[in-house]
């Protein structure tokens, strides 16, 4: 972020667990690389909230949007853009999102979508427990209770229901359509590698192989996690690397890159690359900024240091006046 130079952004969020988190982490990573949320919105079914921040990018030169909500949400606010006049305005959203954007369904207003892909996501036809388990799921031999999320996942697939209350009852032919157009959901593979690692953590906290281990009483979760940042082993799901922690906790090898969607042409540009911590940026295709026009200090996110007795006036990037008197 420190690269991109977004001094000054919009956060939109949701109230689901999910988008919480989300923000939360963003909030906390904008805060220790000089990002400023100048404003940050929480979504409800409300049709006023959306309305709410394009007024408020009408009187500011706020014109980055970070998008940290579910696909509907995320649809209806660039949607909102059609019945404004936003000439500049920039998202940038999580990789879920980035996948699920339709070409040419955004205004032509809309220029650019950003978004961090990771660079060697495993979307091979793998062989694995994992993929022969979920091509043989289907609305005639899962359980309900075992995967509450599975009915949910083919009804809306398929645009089918289970018990024919609403659309067309699920058949054979959707059960046929998944077998044969399966491909691994990018996301499957670190998963998997996730999973591995708290297993071998477990493993290496509780010496046992059977019955009631004696360390249990024994175990801390200081003890868990420590234990989870020395695992180390080569990935089984064709990552071509191992899973290793580094001391700050983020997985070695850590590479992402930038894409932005170009909403006029449909084309997808990569714009930087993130490896190991560090932005390359490449200058023929710069992410704007997103800043005030003139010299202004906001002080919700830049604390005014004053000596004793100075006055300062200065405004934020809604044209907020704001007075600082240090007595």
């Amino acid at each position: 972020m420190n690269t991109v130079n977004m001094n000054y952004v919009y956060l939109v969020s949701t109230e689901s667990e999910e988008s919480t988190l989300r923000a939360n982490l963003f909030l906390d990573t904008a805060a220790k690389t000089g990002v400023c949320v100048s404003q940050h919105y929480r979504l409800n079914d409300s049709v006023s909230v959306l309305d709410e921040i394009y007024r408020s990018l009408f009187s500011s030169t706020v014109k980055t949007v970070v998008v940290l909500t579910e696909a509907g949400f995320f649809r209806d606010l660039a949607m909102k853009a059609a019945n404004h006049s936003v000439s500049d305005l920039q998202f940038i959203v999580t990789f879920d999102l980035f996948l699920s954007i339709p070409v040419g369904t955004f205004p032509s207003n809309i220029a650019t979508v950003y978004s961090a892909v990771p660079d060697s996501l495993d979307t091979s036809q793998g062989d694995d427990e994992f993929d022969s388990y979920f091509k043989n799921l289907n609305p005639t031999a899962h359980s309900q209770e075992a995967n509450p999320w599975f009915q949910h996942f083919w009804e809306s697939s398929y645009d089918c229901s289970f018990d024919g209350s609403e659309g067309s009852m699920c058949d054979q032919s959707d059960i046929t359509e998944h077998m044969t157009s399966y491909q691994r959901n990018p996301f499957v593979a670190p998963v998997i590698d996730s999973v591995d690692a708290h297993v071998q953590a477990l493993k290496d906290v509780l010496e046992c192989d059977e019955g009631t281990c004696d360390e249990l009483p024994a175990f801390t979760q200081e003890a868990y996690l420590a234990r989870l940042k020395q695992v180390d082993f080569a990935s089984q799901v064709g990552n071509n690397g191992r899973v290793a922690f580094k001391p700050s906790g983020d997985p070695e090898d850590t590479r992402f890159q930038v894409m932005a969607l170009n909403n006029i042409d449909g084309q997808k540009y990569l714009v930087t690359e993130w490896s190991n911590g560090l932005f390359d940026a490449f200058t023929d295709f710069p992410i704007q900024a997103s800043q005030c026009e003139e010299v202004c200090l906001d002080p919700q996110c830049f604390p005014l240091r004053l000596k004793e007795g100075e006055a300062v006036v200065s405004r934020d990037c809604n044209n907020q006046v704001f007075l600082s008197w240090f007595a």
